[in-house]
């Protein structure tokens, strides 16, 4: 299975996240943002995939979204 997640472009803005299961890869072929899981699913079965992620900045930054196409700490 593959999905994308998201990734900073800034230094100063950190994402954490925790999955489960584990990711088999991050970045594959060098596509930032995209992880994969290698999962033996039989037909009919159901698998449940988590992913919880956290952002990060530093004290007295604010993450904005007001700017077009673009998250900017300031």
């Amino acid at each position: 299975m593959r999905d994308a997640i998201l990734y900073s472009e800034q230094d100063d803005l950190e994402i954490e996240f925790n999955a489960s299961p584990s990711v088999t890869r991050r970045s594959p072929e060098g596509l930032r943002g995209i992880m994969e899981w290698e999962l033996d699913v039989a037909a009919g079965v159901k698998q449940d995939v988590s992913l919880d992620f956290a952002l990060i900045w530093p004290s007295g930054f604010v993450l904005r979204k007001d700017v077009p196409n673009q998250n900017c700490l300031r």
